[in-house]
């Protein structure tokens, strides 16, 4: 994912984490995009979701990937429609949360 790997590099702080959600399928899926976007290396973090109808899925509405959510470092969920990482207000609102 090209766009959230420059987003980490813009943000540059330790303390900012992006978390990856796949609602695919299959695992064969699931591991052939992390391998495509070399997402299989620390410090990145994902999840496989067994599929749509999953608690965490419903939780958060997740009917699309990919889909953008802010979430603090208390968990709690900024913004659940965040913009894309290309958008700059993102950027700005996410160094203001990390200050």
């Amino acid at each position: 994912m090209p766009i959230t790997k420059n987003l980490e590099k813009t943000i540059n702080n330790p303390q900012f984490k992006i978390i990856y959600l796949n609602i695919d399928d299959t695992t064969d899926k699931w591991e052939e995009t992390l391998n495509k976007y070399q997402l299989n290396m620390n410090p990145v973090v994902h999840f496989r979701l067994i599929n749509q109808d999953s608690f965490l899925a419903k939780t958060m509405d997740l009917q699309a990937i990919p889909r953008f959510l802010l979430i603090n470092k208390d968990g709690i969920i900024i913004n659940d429609n965040a913009p894309s990482p290309i958008n700059p207000a993102l950027v700005q609102t996410i160094k203001r949360l990390l200050n």
